[in-house]
């Protein structure tokens, strides 16, 4: 499966939107999916850690 048009209608409504001339309404956009991402990221690697600590401790 290639990712590219997933890719593009993910991305084309945000260029879209920095295009248009409400600016903060961007910005608070970007900066919401900034933080979701960083969240996302910071569980998956929370979650990583638990599970080598896990298998660490029933050895």
């Amino acid at each position: 499966m290639e990712l590219t048009p997933i890719v593009v209608a993910l991305v084309q409504p945000l260029l879209a939107l920095l295009a248009s001339q409400n600016n903060e309404v961007a910005y608070r956009v970007i900066l919401g999916l900034a933080l979701i991402a960083a969240a996302w990221i910071g569980a998956g690697l929370w979650l990583i850690k638990g599970a080598e600590r896990s298998r660490r401790l029933r050895r």
